[in-house]
């Protein structure tokens, strides 16, 4: 068994009235994509064991309904560019063929400081890769037998939601997590 990391990124989505339909890129105002850099000193190679989703409203209560989608997980060099927050956001055959990993996350799966399904102060779900036929979605930033600069170590993310989500006119800190199994050859 390798080593174990959790690495960490987090995006406010804006106040907006404007219900998202699917495949809407859910984003901050930049527009970004979730940004994840392994630090120095770790293997460059392992597998992503999970993802996790934890959003939280600035006031009032998480609107779970609906809130389906899909997290998309790219070497920063080979990741789809982010677009407007709200937007369309097409994820096309040749990205696929670059994604390290995806996750999708369903509404009967988030859960509340309560362990409940409906909705609250905040919210979270935990998913493992669709499956790859292996546990894990594989990765390596390894160029042959050269490890790849430092400043390349980096995984972007998108969320893009599956169905007619409408989170209300409030802005949410939307968090995101990879868990990940470093090996070494």
């Amino acid at each position: 068994m390798g080593q174990i990391i959790r690495l960490t990124s987090t995006l406010t989505r804006a106040s907006s009235v404007t219900q998202y339909t699917a495949g809407d890129l859910v984003t901050d105002a930049g527009p970004s994509l979730f940004t994840f850099t392994l630090p120095n000193g770790v293997s460059p190679q392992g597998r992503i064991l999970a993802c996790s989703l934890v959003v939280v409203p600035a006031s009032g209560n998480l609107v779970i309904t609906a809130l389906d989608g899909t997290v998309y997980v790219w070497k920063s060099a080979d990741a789809l560019a982010a677009v407007a927050d709200n937007a369309a956001y097409s994820v096309t055959g040749a990205y696929m063929n670059k994604v390290e990993g995806y996750f999708n996350f369903v509404n009967t799966a988030w859960r509340n400081p309560l362990g409940a399904l409906t909705a609250s102060t905040d919210g979270w779900q935990h998913m493992t890769p669709v499956n790859h036929g292996v546990s894990g979605a594989p990765f390596s930033f390894k160029d042959g037998d050269a490890l790849a600069i430092d400043a390349n170590r980096t995984f972007s993310a998108a969320m893009q939601v599956t169905g007619a989500w409408n989170p209300g006119a409030v802005a949410q800190a939307i968090t995101m997590h990879l868990d990940l199994e470093l090996t070494r050859d």
